[in-house]
């Protein structure tokens, strides 16, 4: 693959970095235990969650991360310090 920026061509691969039913957010949080892989899918109205993002939820919490189905923001920090005991 070739692709143009500036006028000038550069070589490039595309990669894909997201695999089918990966959350929105995701990220590790970093506490006395270690790292803890956390991931949160982010849904509006009556929206659920898909078979392939169930799937992945599954892929994750057998990993012993964290997978957090949640409407807002508010929802994501009360959800953590629930699970965390903050």
């Amino acid at each position: 693959y070739a692709k143009r920026i500036n006028g000038g061509i550069i070589n490039y691969t595309p990669m894909k970095i997201n695999n089918p039913g990966m959350a929105d957010a995701y990220g590790l949080l970093k506490t006395n235990m270690g790292l803890i892989h956390l991931e949160f899918e982010f849904k509006t109205g009556k929206a659920v969650q898909t078979k392939e993002q169930k799937n992945w939820e599954n892929f994750i919490v057998g990993m012993n991360g964290f997978f957090l189905v949640v409407r807002d923001e508010g929802q994501a920090v009360k959800q953590i310090k629930h699970y965390f005991g903050v």
